[in-house]
């Protein structure tokens, strides 16, 4: 379906090589450019903090990585969560979770944050202290405030997501770009530019992300849910139509 197309997709580290390797089964030339790196952060507070919560949320499965790293540098395991509720954005978070013996307790039918935040509404009060183990300078998005006006929120800078530039030139002949999350977006808009992206056809693997692209009023083909074989199956479904209209 995708034979002579040429589709970019930014990354941080190797997050988005399961979509490359989707892309390439379908014939696409897949050109990959590294806008980011992951790097483990190990807070002072963590064993303090995680002894106040009532709610652990984990929004990527980087944040679960990272976390989970950062336990063990502390002398610490899974015990430490016997308290908490544990939960995850969405089906791929809480497989990571799995990897280190934890089964999540809340995973939303729509993954995502908005799905995550509706999930968690009802079981939330002002007593209660949720924890999100995530990214550095994620203190105060539209997620975090959003909970805080339920309860109390503590965020865990697990991790750092460092930009990167991109190290060969890119290919002129690109004619699609598949973002994976926001940041990525963001970053891709500061490389080539908002003028150039408008010639390409673009594709979004959520809201967030679809989110970024607009407010450089750009838009994108969102998959109809937030993981990689969705976004595949969108990239794939736009060839197909473009294939019969020709």
């Amino acid at each position: 379906v995708l034979y002579g197309r040429r589709i970019l997709v930014p990354s941080l580290g190797d997050g988005s090589q399961p979509l490359v390797t989707l892309l390439q089964a379908h014939g696409a030339q897949v050109h990959e450019m590294p806008v980011g790196s992951i790097h483990p952060l190990c807070p002072p507070t963590l064993c303090e903090t995680l002894a106040h919560a009532s709610f652990l949320v984990f929004t990527s499965k980087n944040g679960v990585h990272c976390f989970f790293q950062a336990l063990n540098r502390h002398g610490r395991d899974t015990r430490c969560l016997h308290a908490c509720t544990v939960a995850a954005v969405g089906g791929a978070t809480a497989a990571a979770l799995r990897t280190y013996g934890v089964q999540a307790d809340l995973v939303p039918s729509q993954a995502g944050t908005k799905g995550l935040l509706d999930t968690l509404r009802p079981l939330l009060s002002p007593s209660h202290t949720v924890v999100l183990a995530r990214a550095a300078g994620l203190l105060n998005d539209a997620f975090t405030q959003a909970l805080s006006q339920l309860c109390h929120v503590q965020t865990l800078a697990v991790y750092e997501n460092l930009p990167l530039k991109p190290q060969q030139p890119l290919c002129e002949e690109i004619d699609s770009v598949c973002f994976t999350s926001a940041s990525c977006a963001e970053r891709t808009i500061s490389i080539l530019g908002a003028e150039r992206l408008r010639t390409l056809h673009l594709f979004s693997i959520g809201e967030q992300t679809s989110a970024m692209l607009q407010q450089a009023q750009l838009t994108a083909q969102q998959a109809p849910q937030p993981d990689f074989q969705s976004l595949a199956f969108c990239v794939c479904a736009h060839a197909q139509q473009h294939f019969e209209k020709e």
